[in-house]
């Protein structure tokens, strides 16, 4: 009906009329025109069907306004009436399409002023719905964009990549520079940059801009005040609506966190140099305790060595990593495993400290003296394992039997300088009148008893003899002299008194320096220790007489070849009075003693089942030494000898 009207009304040929239609039908855009004076529609256009679902017998005849949303209906009035007005006008609203929904549609309206439509709307409207979700949708976001950017922590910046000027800036710049929006617009983004920072800025801009690059950099901002912050830009180029390049930088006031790097750094500085200062104590303290001449040790509660340092390898001559993991009883000597085995248990049950003197055993099977300084570990109030600080002692023993030895050896020496000529004089008198007695006529019955009387008078004269040669002020003559001329001279008496015994003395004699040597005393020393040796050994066995020098000192050593000194005899050897011998004094080798000492020498016994060697350590004088006077008195030394 609707397009009749208008094929007659236009006086159109058929063919062209038929052309119109097939357009309206097919075209994007709905057309229909409205009576003004009933708005009620006059004409619809078939494509209402595709466009909205509405067919044309749906529209014809009803009112127009209908279709159109409520909240619209006074805006498309208001545009009708200036449409009027102007001719012409347009207008965007929602319409009802077929399923009750509202599409919005973008309509051109304009007044017919030929044809039986004269006066009539002409209207051509066109679906938007997309359009305006697109437009919707984009509204939104920029309403999102615009709201974190006005509350973005972060500063927004918007530059212009050629010049680098401010185009936009969000308004946390205030809180960031302390300047106003309006103050930063149209500034070159350079003149707020730290001189120092600049050239990495440009450089870091350059990416940006450039090579169309994401990146991350970090400078100072000078403030409005000329105050500086840090902060850290994170730029990125886009293409704006208007096709226009812009660089935009996001912000961030990174001052605290360069602040806490910067402590942190400070700190971490600190804790090397706390490190380097704990490691150079850590590594005295290791150099210390294993450079000690001391055992350090710990063990644990299953009484096994956990940790040994290496001063130990004198004193028990084991490797750390033969200790480790070792029982701490194992190195105990037999004698003292029951004691031991109660104190090492005590120590880690009960907390606190002790000193104990016991017996170790030495790697190759000896026994060595020690002292023992034993603590807890406490860690969390409990206790987890032992400290052990073992000290040799074998020296410290040795002294104190030394001192006994020289003390008793003052003693005798005084007794000798006091008592001597007091006993001498009266034997000397009976042994005189024994002698004149003995050749009366009569007596010659009792030569027997007379001669039993004078050796033993002779005996005890040796004795008182052996007794002033332990005087504490006895005269030495010294005399710049060859240790190996005065045992050449001596050999002869010697090998005599080996060759009574079937025995032998060999020697075994190096070039030797000089020394200052009473030979008297010597060849006293020498005789005592070779007859010793004599009556320690067998038949054809061999005493051994060497010198030699090692390094500033001339060694004289005595060798037999016995069974060797019991341990306990060892100990005192020296000591006036010590002998094995069933008609012994015990004077012997403490008169060697005393001569050793005389002589400022050292003398070392060293035994064993192969016999017995008599170490003695003469000093080989300096040039200073040749002022040393050829007589002196020989007082004790203040050391003690074999120290």
């Amino acid at each position: 009906m609707g397009e009749n009207v208008v094929c007659q009304t236009t006086g159109l040929s058929l063919p062209l009329r038929n052309r119109i239609n097939w357009m309206m039908e097919n075209s994007f855009d709905i057309v229909v025109i409205i009576d003004l004076k009933t708005n009620l529609y006059k004409y619809a256009s078939p494509s209402h069907s595709r466009i909205l679902g509405l067919s044309v017998q749906d529209l014809l005849g009803t009112c127009w306004l209908d279709y159109i949303h409520p909240d619209d209906i006074d805006y498309v009035a208001d545009q009708v009436r200036l449409g009027l007005t102007a001719g012409n006008n347009s207008a965007v609203y929602r319409h009802l399409n077929k399923q009750g929904d509202y599409v919005w549609l973008h309509t051109i309206g304009s007044i017919i002023t030929e044809t039986e439509y004269n006066g009539d709307l002409l209207l051509v409207s066109r679906n938007i719905q997309q359009l305006k979700y697109i437009e919707e949708q984009l509204q939104e976001s920029e309403e999102k964009y615009r709201l974190i950017t006005d509350n973005a922590q972060d500063l927004i910046l918007l530059l212009d990549p050629i010049s680098l000027t401010c185009t936009f800036a969000s308004p946390s710049i205030s809180r960031f520079l302390g300047y106003q929006e309006k103050e930063i617009l149209g500034t070159s983004f350079f003149q707020h940059i730290h001189p120092l920072d600049l050239e990495n800025v440009i450089i870091a801009t350059r990416r940006f801009t450039f090579k169309s690059q994401d990146n991350i950099m970090q400078y100072r901002l000078v403030r409005k005040d000329g105050s500086y912050l840090w902060a850290e830009s994170v730029g990125k180029m886009f293409r704006s609506k208007e096709d226009k390049w812009n660089l935009l930088l996001s912000t961030r006031d990174i001052s605290k966190r360069k602040q806490a790097e910067q402590a942190l750094l400070a700190n971490e500085l600190l804790l090397r140099e706390n490190e380097k200062e704990l490691k150079y104590q850590l590594d005295h303290v290791n150099y210390l305790i294993n450079n000690m001449h001391e055992i350090f040790a710990t063990y644990d509660h299953n009484q096994r060595i956990t940790f040994v340092n290496r001063g130990h390898e004198k004193p028990l001559g084991y490797e750390p990593e033969e200790l480790i993991g070792r029982p701490v009883l194992s190195l105990v000597a037999d004698s003292e495993k029951d004691k031991m085995s109660t104190q090492i248990n005590v120590r880690l049950h009960t907390a606190g400290f002790d000193t104990i003197e016991t017996l170790l055993k030495h790697k190759d099977g000896h026994e060595v003296a020690v002292r023992i300084k034993s603590s807890s570990i406490v860690k969390n109030g409990e206790i987890s394992g032992v400290t052990l600080l073992v000290e040799d002692i074998s020296e410290h023993l040795k002294i104190k039997r030394e001192m006994l030895r020289l003390s008793q050896l003052h003693t005798v020496g005084e007794m000798a300088a006091s008592l001597g000529h007091e006993i001498r004089n009266p034997m000397t008198t009976v042994q005189g009148f024994l002698q004149l007695i003995s050749q009366e006529p009569n007596m010659d019955p009792y030569q027997d008893y007379f001669s039993i009387m004078l050796e033993e008078l002779n005996r005890v004269n040796a004795i008182i003899t052996e007794f002033l040669s332990l005087a504490k002020n006895k005269l030495v003559d010294l005399n710049l002299q060859d240790l190996n001329s005065l045992i050449t001279a001596l050999y002869p008496l010697l090998q005599a008194d080996a060759l009574l015994c079937d025995k032998s003395v060999i020697l075994k004699l190096d070039q030797t320096s000089p020394l200052w040597l009473d030979s008297a005393e010597i060849r006293q020393l020498l005789i005592n220790l070779v007859r010793n040796g004599l009556e320690a050994m067998t038949a054809g066995g061999k005493v051994y007489i060497k010198t030699y020098e090692d390094g500033s000192e001339v060694v004289l050593e005595v060798q037999d070849e016995g069974s060797g000194i019991d341990p306990h005899i060892l100990e005192k050897l020296g000591t006036p009075f010590i002998t094995t011998k069933d008609n012994g004094t015990g004077l012997g080798l403490a008169v060697c003693y005393s001569i050793v000492a005389r002589h400022k020498a050292t003398i070392e016994p060293v035994t064993g089942p192969e016999g017995t060697t008599i170490i003695i350590r003469f000093p080989i004088p300096t040039p200073l030494d040749e002022s040393f006077p050829k007589t002196i008195t020989g007082k004790q030394p203040e050391a003690f000898p074999g120290i």
